[in-house]
């Protein structure tokens, strides 16, 4: 079924999947509107489901849609041979061969490699079925049980960025990639618009765990990639595309981080690795995603670096990883001695998020730790300092991070200055960038409302706090922020988890953390009802209303609709909906001025 490009600019999949950007010129037209990861029949297989339907717009009435199944990626494996798929691994530097990549295939291991598995495990590993003995499947996708699809589209304009503009129009036309990491250790590289599989990689640190799994009483290995990041970046004075990777768990408690040049799927190799990093001793890499890419200037040039957390026992604090050497070549950056409450502070940092300038240039990184507090560290200078300053803390929530791979914070853009919104328990708040832990952010009150809540900031609040941001306490206080996420123009969602499993999602207004907006262009602001429970994540859709494009030369507004809708028992019901714009310059390009602010829908 094709949809309308429009609507794609921001998907969310029952278990979530990143925004994704039509490419000009890509058939982006056709791309499903989300992408189930669900349960298979064992325990340890699982299915990824592309559906879509056709979402009405905004008045016509029109709220509940059948949902199509486009295609599930397991059944198209399944139809496959194994020697047909493009599977790989990596060995490491020795001697005067350089880290690389290789076919997962016997002929291409090392000896170290060929001691720790045999030809069955191998064969395993490729998809093979044939032997009774190993373990059993239905299917030869493993489960991707709190994982997330990452959908990587053709490189986007990006202005400012010397360079770009060629790579985006060398690869306008490569297939949109949707990425998933899979608990027998692997990652994989579908094409987003007809589910074949074009790459995976299994990490070399993963493969003695991965062959284990083979023999039934086995534990299944961890999951290479439960929350993959993309990004373009230049390596080796290239422009590329780039996935980045963390990984944690097995029995033995492994981690690390891995870089992969994803530039060109239709290509042999379709990747290229960069390097891959396990956890050591002196880089004790915390193994929680996502890994973020940063472009660090040293007063001459920039370089692209990998942003990953550390672990216990060394100090709270991020490593950076050069992309464009061996990631040996690390440095370290560590959070102040005393938090908010001015108390010695210890807790491991749980998530990290960079905001960038307008020429790609990281300014800051924004973490959270275990504790419930936000930090930030400056990135401006940090290459041309030989011992980089310590993070200050920007502000703290009472409740800890609960989940294994918590929500990482936001950068928002609003007409006054940049906010930070992030996570902890039940709590959730945006904090102004150049915030300090006395200012006290706005209240929001939460009234229920029908089948979920108004949002709306209590009575009494002064200029002063609502200035410094905004603080939401849940409804439930076993409610769990499980990820935040931008609705451009001006909006976000974020999803939480109850106890009994199931999930509320919200949609507010970024810069008030209200749930107000227009029911039609130009109509006043109104408060509307959100939070509603759902077996799944709804799917939130974009898109540009009829007549409201604007167009170059003259100033104008973008104007779109926001709907959220649930799905279940293959129908679509939307449970809300607003418009909200933005104004445009002369040429549409409001970002060629700096960081891009939203305006009031």
């Amino acid at each position: 079924m094709k949809v309308r490009a429009a609507l794609l600019a921001c998907v969310l999949a029952l278990l979530p999947v990143l925004a994704v950007a039509a490419g000009t010129g890509s058939a982006a037209g056709q791309l499903p509107l989300a992408y189930q990861i669900g349960s298979g029949a064992k325990p340890w297989t699982g299915r990824l489901r592309a559906v879509g339907w056709q979402a009405s717009l905004a008045g016509t009435g029109d709220d509940r849609q059948p949902v199509s199944g486009l295609w599930e990626a397991g059944a198209l494996l399944d139809a496959r041979q194994p020697a047909s798929r493009s599977i790989y691994t990596s060995l490491p530097a020795a001697l005067l061969q350089p880290e690389r990549l290789v076919a997962l295939q016997w002929p291409d291991l090392d000896d170290s490699m060929r001691e720790r598995l045999d030809i069955q495990q191998l064969a395993w590993l490729r998809g093979d079925n044939a032997d009774p003995a190993l373990r059993p499947r239905e299917t030869r996708l493993a489960s991707a049980r709190g994982a997330r699809v990452l959908v990587v589209a053709p490189p986007a304009w990006q202005p400012g960025k010397p360079g770009h503009a060629s790579f985006r129009v060398r690869h306008a036309q490569r297939p949109h990639m949707a990425w998933l990491g899979t608990v027998d250790g692997q990652l994989h590289g579908f094409n987003a618009v007809t589910g074949e599989e074009l790459a995976v990689y299994l990490p070399r640190t993963l493969l003695p765990l991965a062959a284990a799994m083979v023999a039934s009483t086995a534990p299944v290995a961890p999951n290479p990639c439960p929350r993959p990041e993309s990004t373009d970046a230049v390596v080796g004075g290239a422009w590329r595309t780039l996935v980045l990777c963390a990984f944690r768990g097995g029995p033995e408690d492994i981690a690390g981080v891995f870089a992969l040049d994803i530039t060109e799927p239709d290509a042999a190799p379709p990747l290229r690795l960069l390097w891959e990093q396990a956890a050591t001793p002196a880089l004790p890499l915390a193994g929680i995603g996502p890994v973020r890419a940063a472009a660090l200037g040293d007063g001459q040039t920039r370089r692209w670096h990998a942003i990953a957390l550390l672990a216990p026992p060394a100090e709270p604090g991020l490593a950076l990883l050069p992309l464009d050497t061996p990631a040996s070549s690390w440095r370290m950056l560590h959070v102040a001695t005393q938090g908010c409450d001015g108390k010695p502070s210890t807790a491991a940092l749980r998530a990290v998020t960079v905001a960038m300038a307008f020429d790609g240039t990281a300014l800051a990184a924004y973490a959270t730790d275990a504790d419930g507090q936000l930090w930030r560290f400056a990135l401006g200078d940090v290459l041309r300092q030989q011992s980089a300053p310590p993070a200050t803390c920007l502000y703290r929530l009472r409740g800890g991070a609960g989940f294994a791979e918590p929500a990482p914070p936001v950068v928002l853009g609003t007409p006054a200055q940049p906010l930070v919104v992030y996570a902890a328990g039940n709590e959730l708040a945006a904090i102004a960038e150049g915030n300090h832990a006395a200012s006290q952010p706005a209240s929001i009150e939460v009234r229920a409302q029908g089948a979920g809540f108004v949002l709306q900031v209590a009575p009494g609040q002064g200029p002063s706090a609502q200035t410094a941001g905004w603080h939401l306490v849940l409804p439930d206080a076993n409610e769990q922020v499980e990820r935040i996420s931008l609705a451009s123009p001006g909006y976000l969602v974020f999803m939480t988890r109850l106890p009994d499993g199931r999930q509320r999602t919200y949609l507010v207004l970024g810069a008030t953390g209200e749930s107000v907006g227009r029911n039609t262009d130009g109509a006043p602001m109104l408060p509307f009802v959100t939070g509603q429970i759902s077996e799944d994540s709804p799917i939130l859709t974009r898109e540009a209303l009829p007549g409201m494009t604007p167009q170059a030369g003259s100033a104008g507004r973008e104007v779109h609709e926001l709907a959220l809708w649930a799905v279940e028992n293959g129908v679509t019901t939307r449970l809300a909906h607003v418009v909200a714009s933005r104004r445009t310059g002369r040429l549409a390009w409001r970002e060629l001025a700096g960081p891009a602010k939203e305006t009031a829908p």
